[in-house]
């Protein structure tokens, strides 16, 4: 059986190059991954995008409720 990997992904209006990430990451030959994403309250596209990928199981999508710093959006994908 192969390991689980986690993928760790602080997202901040990324926009359409976000979506190009989540493509790669989705088409990765080894498919036990869970690809964690934590959206800190986005302004432009980056919602939508996301809401279009959580269909996928390996996807785990967390919208902030409120803005952090760029340092506690990596460290809660990283927990």
């Amino acid at each position: 059986m192969n390991d689980l990997v986690s993928i760790g992904v602080p997202v901040h209006n990324g926009g359409i190059k976000f979506k190009t990430i989540l493509d790669k990451l989705i088409t990765q030959t080894y498919k036990n991954i869970e690809i964690i994403i934590s959206n800190n309250l986005s302004t432009d596209e980056t919602d939508e995008i996301c809401k279009k990928y959580i269909h996928d199981k390996r996807i785990k999508y967390f919208k902030q409720k409120k803005k952090i710093t760029l340092r506690e959006n990596f460290n809660f994908v990283l927990n």
